[in-house]
C-alpha cells in the first residue's frame, strides 16, 4: 500500500490546460467519470496529447496515469514529456520504472530522485486497439509519501449520498447525488522501521492525500474489484481520532493504530 502527497496538476490550482484536441481539462480535475477524448484523431499515427503547465515548479517524484486507452511507445518511457528545468524534453533520462496493470491501461512512472516540474505532457500515437480516438481518464504527478509493507487490514466502505422520500402510494422515491468510499486502516508496525515513520505520518497528517491499496498487485488478483484494482486511487482526508497504542501494551513488542479516513474532492 502507497501513499502519495498532494497532486500538482489539478486544475483549481491554476494550472495551464492545452490539448491536441479535445477537452483537456477533463483530464486534470480529479474526476474520473468522464476524462479527456480526442477528437478527430482515431487513426494510429496520429499523435494527440493533454498538457499542464504549472504556475511554479513543484517537486514530484512519481506520474500516474488513470485509465488510458493509449498504447505505451517501445521502450515505453517517451509518452511523457516535460518542463524539470533543462527545457520541453522527453522525461525518460529521469524515469527509473514504468509499473502498469494486466491490460496496460494504467500506469505508475517511478522517477529515480525527485524533480522540480513545471510542465508535464502525456501523448500518444496508437491506441490499444487500433484506430480509436485517444482517451485518458485522470493524469497525476505528486511525491510519494510512504510504503507501508505490513498491515493489519483495510476495511472499504462504499457510501451513498440519497434523498429518500415516501410516496403516497407506500413506495419510495430515491435521488441519488453520488457515491464516495471511506476506509478504516488497521495499522502494525513491528520491528519495521519503515513502517513506523508511514504510520507517524499518517497519525499527524492534516491536508488530504492519496492512497493506493493495490500496490502493483493486480497480477496476482483472481478477480478485480474496486477499490482493490490498480487503477484505483483515492484522494482521502483522516477523520475522527486514530487509536495507537503498543501490542499487548509491551514496549517491546511493537506498536498498533487504527486509521479512519473518507473520500474528499
Amino acid at each position: 500500500m502507497r501513499f502519495f502527497d498532494t497532486n500538482y496538476l489539478f486544475t483549481s490550482f491554476g494550472n495551464t490546460i492545452t490539448e491536441s484536441s479535445g477537452t483537456g481539462t477533463l483530464a486534470f480535475d480529479e474526476k474520473t467519470r468522464y476524462g479527456w477524448t480526442s477528437s478527430g484523431e482515431n487513426t494510429d499515427g496520429d499523435t494527440a496529447w493533454v498538457d499542464c503547465v504549472l504556475p511554479t515548479g513543484q517537486s514530484i517524484d512519481r506520474v500516474f496515469i488513470k485509465d488510458t486507452n493509449i498504447l505505451l511507445n517501445t521502450p515505453g518511457l517517451y509518452n511523457l514529456w516535460g518542463d524539470v528545468g533543462g527545457g520541453f524534453e522527453s522525461l525518460a533520462a529521469y524515469i527509473d520504472e514504468i509499473i502498469s496493470n494486466e491490460d496496460g491501461t494504467s500506469h505508475l512512472y517511478i522517477f529515480s530522485a525527485a524533480v522540480t516540474l513545471d510542465r508535464l505532457r502525456y501523448y500518444g500515437d496508437d491506441t490499444i486497439v487500433a484506430d480509436q480516438e485517444k482517451t485518458i481518464k485522470q493524469v497525476y504527478a505528486f511525491a510519494e509519501l510512504g510504503r507501508l509493507e505490513n498491515f493489519d487490514n483495510i476495511v472499504p466502505r462504499r457510501e451513498r449520498l440519497q434523498k429518500i422520500s415516501k410516496l403516497q402510494a407506500g413506495k419510495v422515491d430515491v435521488i441519488e447525488f453520488g457515491r464516495h468510499f471511506s476506509f478504516k486502516l488497521g495499522l502494525k508496525a513491528h520491528y519495521n522501521e519503515d513502517d513506523n515513520d508511514v504510520i507517524n505520518m499518517l497519525a499527524q497528517r492534516d491536508n488530504p492525500f492519496f492512497i493506493w491499496i493495490n500496490d502493483n498487485t493486480e497480477s496476482i488478483m483472481k478477480m478485480y474489484q474496486e477499490p482493490f484494482r490498480f487503477k484505483d486511487l483515492y484522494k482521502v482526508s483522516i477523520i475522527k481520532p486514530d487509536s495507537l497504542r503498543f501490542t499487548k501494551n509491551l514496549y517491546f513488542s511493537g506498536i498498533d493504530d487504527s486509521i479512519n479516513m473518507i473520500e474528499v474532492y
